[in-house]
């Protein structure tokens, strides 16, 4: 018998049996044999009622994998605010006889090919026709540090730097390419170089901070949700910032909602990171802290993957109760599957729940998709106050 039949055939034994509570039904399906050589944490709480319907292992401290993601949008919601845009802004200096040109990035990780073109249109609707100063790449918005705290070496990693096109590792040649095809003579040199306080401003492009979080938390993109870290950082620091400096910032907002940094480490924006702990407790802390605050959920929630819809949970729980019902964070690394969001019980409860399951082999992967899948169909098919006792 497949997995997923048989955590459904449980399901279906074990629902109307209304003698039993909520714990001694998850805590059939922690007995299963899939789970016995790993670790899981897992909480659940109820939210109208404010109360803690489930908890196992929730104090441990565990790798978050992608559920990182959340810490790292709050803090940007809350220190930068939701009308926050990322910018790419060129500057130009004249005199009689140059013109130099300061491209400024902030990490922007949704510019593409046709933002490039638009700033170069500002070039010439400017009049001019011939670059015989300088053009300045501005990357003074964050260090040189090229990779995260604690990435893996012989992970895929993106190049973190504030100047990238369609997520390649540089912006340049794109830039002199659409130069020479808007029919701009290029006799300039490059450099590398902050842009100075009396150029003037001639374009701007631009992305939303819900565009990125989408991005972030729907696509779990790991270079958007390195844009949020380092972008958090300069709302408490000029720059250039850093690690260090994004690390403080995403503590500033955890203490603000009353966790305490001796519960968890951040040491990235993405996930990506060996150093990362937190726990399920946590977890459910901060989720609760995003329910109670209007902007946090007014932007973070559309951003979740529905599942059975979009995201990373798009071909998850399909045909169940949990599909379009769920909204929730998938994390997925070496080892490790989670799951952390929001889910409506058959009562009209709102749910918020963490599952972190720990030390999983790779082969077992889809498995423990299955088992999740089957626990959150558990709690969207939640009826009676018994039950959850």
């Amino acid at each position: 018998m497949k997995l997923r039949t048989l955590i459904y055939a449980l399901l279906v034994v074990v629902l109307p049996c209304r003698s039993q509570s909520l714990a001694q039904h998850i805590d059939s399906l922690i007995a299963l044999p899939l789970l016995e050589p790993s670790d899981v944490g897992i909480v659940v709480w109820d939210l109208a009622g404010d109360s803690c319907l489930y908890a196992h292992n929730e104090h441990h401290q565990m790798r978050p994998a992608s559920i990182q993601k959340i810490l790292t949008s709050a803090a940007a919601v809350r220190l930068l605010g939701g009308s926050y845009h990322f910018a790419t802004s060129l500057y130009c200096v004249r005199d009689s006889l140059t013109t130099d040109l300061y491209l400024r990035g902030s990490m922007d990780p949704l510019l593409d090919t046709g933002d490039v073109a638009m700033l170069v249109m500002a070039v010439r609707d400017q009049g001019i026709d011939t670059l015989r100063g300088k053009i300045v790449f501005d990357y003074s918005m964050k260090d040189s540090v090229p990779y995260g705290e604690g990435w893996c070496w012989d992970d895929d990693n993106y190049v973190l730097q504030p100047l990238k096109i369609n997520r390649a590792d540089s912006i340049e040649s794109a830039f002199f390419t659409q130069l020479r095809q808007r029919g701009i003579v290029v006799e300039s040199m490059t450099e590398c170089g902050a842009t100075p306080d009396s150029a003037l401003l001639i374009a701007t492009r631009h992305h939303t901070i819900d565009q990125v979080l989408e991005r972030v938390l729907k696509k779990s993109d790991n270079l958007a949700a390195e844009a949020l870290f380092y972008n958090v950082a300069t709302a408490i620091k000029q720059g250039p910032v850093t690690s260090d400096d994004a690390q403080r910032a995403v503590q500033q907002v955890m203490h603000q909602m009353g966790i305490n940094d001796d519960i968890y480490n951040v040491a990235d924006g993405s996930g990506l990171s060996l150093y990362n702990q937190l726990s399920a407790q946590m977890m459910i802390s901060l989720l609760r802290s995003i329910h109670r605050d209007e902007q946090l959920r007014r932007h973070i929630l559309p951003a979740l993957s529905v599942a059975g819809y979009d995201g990373t949970l798009e071909r998850r729980m399909r045909r169940t109760k949990a599909a379009g019902n769920v909204r929730a964070k998938t994390g997925t690394a070496h080892g490790v599957s989670s799951l952390a969001g929001y889910c409506t019980a058959a009562n009209g409860n709102t749910l918020a729940f963490v599952i972190i399951n720990h030390g999983i082999r790779r082969a077992d992967r889809r498995k423990i998709h299955e088992w999740q899948d089957g626990l959150l169909n558990l709690l969207c098919e939640l009826r009676t106050k018994r039950l959850a006792q």
